[in-house]
């Protein structure tokens, strides 16, 4: 009995080991999606997996609805794998080819499957991997166009890598991340195939940057008729003003903070400087949730002009606001994009009016590459070591009269504690006949020391230089409303 219970056990052992060397990947069925720990979405077409769950509900689901909207417009079975690193080359190559045999397995809608392994952590093309299975002898698509294909997902993706620095430390990045890889997935196979990619709302998220304007609908607002009148009004804009323009419309949650620092790191990292040296880098907040954010940052020359209130300048940045948000929802309401646009041409004929209105003699910057001050004089940008005059002749002159002053308080003082009048000899209280001297002693009444010890200062002051309303922004500057 004893020995029948110890073959049992070994039995038992042996075949668990057998299943652990057999589940290499986890598309091997079968499958137990509970103890991946990450989020999942699939049907029979499609297959949606993110190993951090850091996309979110929101976000995975936005991915699912695209990649449903790519199997149905191009008939085949899509997936998508969002990976955070530790595996080989080859581990990753293998893994896109277990995915688009799973999907190959479970489906029998469609003859071709195509799935896309991403490696969220990597930086480069190798982080794409990318496989096709095609059934029954079909070849729809040949290597060399899944090979294309690859590198329109890449091109597509990197437009945008200056976002992507720190996504594994942060959340909202990631999910941008990852929406953008879906969306340059379904434009690739589009391109390539020649098919116009069907979609449930008015289109997949859209990234146009050409010359001197960008232009980047998260939420799919508009229609592609529309995003073209779009960018051809940034265009004429642009033309009109002599600056980059750029419209980040926003459908991710991000915090005040975030959207500050991904309008300035765009605003300065879009665009190179042998066109125009200055770019405004307008975001607008349409994520859904209430409290909306706007930001407008003025990088370079363009802070000139659309100046943010330091220094008691006007804050044109505000009155831009103020004035295309007349058109927008309170944060949270419907979005109707015919009143966007509206909202978008007011942005951009503030641009014009601001411009024509010339730049503002009391605010500066400081160049990041050469550390100079920048502003303008008599309508001309000027580049110096300095500070603008207008800033130290102020100081000089509060410096001169604080001097004066403080010179005139000790002078009175000394004089008021220190009497220097002439001595009177001791005799003429004493008579000489009748007083005879038998000894002499000094007998102090009391003693009173003071030490008294005069300093010059010779310290320096320094303000401005790089935040808060100091006007010393290093590369510009920028301001925000909520609504």
């Amino acid at each position: 009995m004893r020995l029948k219970r110890i073959t049992t056990v070994l039995i038992c052992v042996l075949a668990l080991i057998c299943c652990s060397f057999g589940s290499v990947t986890v598309f091997a069925e079968p499958v137990d999606y509970q103890d991946l720990n990450g989020l999942l979405f699939e049907s029979d077409e499609t297959f949606f997996y993110d190993e951090m769950s850091w996309t979110g509900f929101d976000t995975a689901d936005t991915i699912r609805s695209q990649l449903e909207s790519m199997s149905e417009t191009f008939q085949m079975n899509v997936g998508l794998y969002l990976a955070v690193g530790g595996r080989t080359q080859e581990e990753m190559d293998q893994a896109a080819i277990d995915g688009a045999e799973m999907l190959d397995d479970k489906s029998g809608a469609f003859n071709t499957s195509v799935f896309l392994f991403f490696d969220t952590s990597e930086k480069s093309e190798n982080s794409l991997h990318l496989a096709f299975v095609q059934k029954d002898g079909e070849k729809r698509i040949t290597a060399a166009q899944q090979k294309k294909i690859k590198q329109l997902i890449w091109k597509d993706m990197s437009r945008a890598a200056s976002e992507y620095e720190a996504f594994l430390l942060d959340e909202p990045l990631y999910r941008r991340k990852a929406l953008s890889a879906a969306t340059a997935f379904g434009r690739a196979l589009s391109s390539e195939l020649g098919i116009e990619l069907k979609t449930d709302h008015n289109g997949i998220e859209a990234t146009y940057h050409e010359g001197s304007v960008y232009l980047h609908d998260e939420p799919g607002i508009f229609t592609e008729e529309q995003q073209k009148k779009i960018l051809e009004t940034l265009g004429a804009a642009s033309d009109s003003i002599g600056f980059n323009v750029a419209l980040y419309i926003g459908g991710i949650d991000r915090s005040d903070s975030e959207i500050e620092g991904l309008s300035e790191s765009m605003a300065h990292t879009l665009f190179d400087k042998e066109t125009y040296n200055g770019t405004v880098f307008c975001y607008i907040d349409f994520d859904g949730h209430k409290n909306a954010y706007d930001y407008i940052f003025a990088a370079d020359d363009a802070f000139l002009y659309y100046t943010n209130g330091d220094d008691g300048t006007e804050d044109r940045v505000d009155n831009i606001l103020a004035s295309m948000e007349l058109y927008f929802p309170s944060g949270g309401g419907e979005v109707v994009p015919d009143e966007i646009l509206k909202g978008i041409t007011e942005f951009c004929r503030q641009l014009r009016i601001y411009k024509e209105a010339g730049p503002v003699n009391n605010i500066y910057y400081i160049d990041a590459e050469t550390g100079e001050y920048v502003y303008a004089s008599n309508e001309r940008i000027v580049h110096s070591g300095f500070r603008p005059y207008y800033h130290w002749m102020w100081a000089m002159a509060i410096g001169i009269i604080v001097s004066a002053v403080t010179l005139m308080i000790v002078i009175t003082s000394i004089r008021k504690r220190y009497k220097f009048k002439e001595s009177v000899s001791a005799s003429v209280y004493t008579s000489k006949q009748k007083m005879h001297m038998r000894e002499k002693t000094d007998d102090f009444i009391g003693r009173n020391v003071i030490k008294t010890k005069i300093q010059s200062s010779s310290g320096s002051h320094g303000g401005g230089g790089g935040g808060g309303h100091g006007g010393g922004h290093v590369g510009g500057g920028g301001g925000g409303r909520h609504r």
